[in-house]
């Protein structure tokens, strides 16, 4: 679920498991890297590294930032996901610059 902050960043956080957002540690990440760097997990509670701002594209998608790490991107790699895994598949880390892998079209609840 997106929630806007006062600040005008946004959360992400679960709907299984109430009270759980969406945390990038960007520390350390300053240059692009070819299969991307960082750490993607859950936080209990929505503090610096769990707010993003959202920035839309001409096609309809949206790159998602890191707030708290400027020029930090959330990436997903899902080239091996091409059937359900129950313990899922590909790789969700940050990159530094948004390109092809670093953009999401988000689709709203519509109820």
């Amino acid at each position: 679920m997106l929630t806007k902050q006062a600040d005008g960043t946004f959360t992400i956080g679960s709907i299984a498991f109430p009270g759980v957002y969406l945390r990038l540690d960007g520390r350390n990440i300053t240059e692009r890297n070819a299969v991307g760097v960082g750490v993607v997990n859950g936080q209990f509670g929505a503090y610096a590294w769990e707010r993003f701002r959202l920035t839309p594209a001409i096609d309809g998608t949206f790159t998602i930032e890191s707030a708290e790490f400027p020029g930090v991107f959330l990436r997903l790699d899902g080239r091996i996901s091409k059937e359900y895994h129950a313990s899922g598949a590909g790789t969700a880390n940050g990159q530094f610059g948004a390109y092809s892998w670093e953009q999401f079209r988000l689709i709203p609840d519509l109820g």
